[in-house]
């Protein structure tokens, strides 16, 4: 797995989306997915869901609904003020799954690439299986 995907996977804990709901690391999949190209966000049900769905061997829906109970999690421990202080944006809402791809993707493309690379990294054990 990419380092990266560690290093979003601690992002996403510092949002309060913890690594012990699936939908963290299908978050974190597809965010890696759409740094690598970000025309991905145009079509999340029907290119961006599927392509994590097959990588954890499970359905685009699964994908969808733990992506949206790990942004429940998020706004409903403090309504999203750790995503707030993230993303430096007024975020009025719980955001929608693409919303919350589309914040995270321009946080982390606008980190310098040493932010890769000191990041504290968060190897956990127990990590769903993936299709290599």
């Amino acid at each position: 797995m990419d380092d990266r995907f560690f290093v979003i996977q601690q992002v996403l804990w510092e949002i309060n989306i913890p690594p012990n709901y699936l939908g963290s690391y299908y978050l974190a999949y597809a965010e890696l997915l759409v740094l690598e190209n970000q025309s991905r966000l145009t079509l999340v049900t029907k290119w961006l869901y599927p392509e994590v769905a097959f990588h954890y061997q499970t359905t685009w829906k699964a994908v969808e609904r733990n992506i949206r109970t790990a942004i429940s999690i998020c706004w409903g421990q403090d309504a999203g003020e750790h995503l707030r202080q993230l993303t430096g944006r007024d975020i009025p809402h719980k955001p929608s799954p693409t919303q919350m791809l589309q914040l995270l993707a321009r946080y982390l493309l606008n980190q310098p690439e040493e932010f890769w690379q000191t990041k504290p990294a968060v190897y956990l054990q127990g990590k769903p299986a993936v299709r290599s």
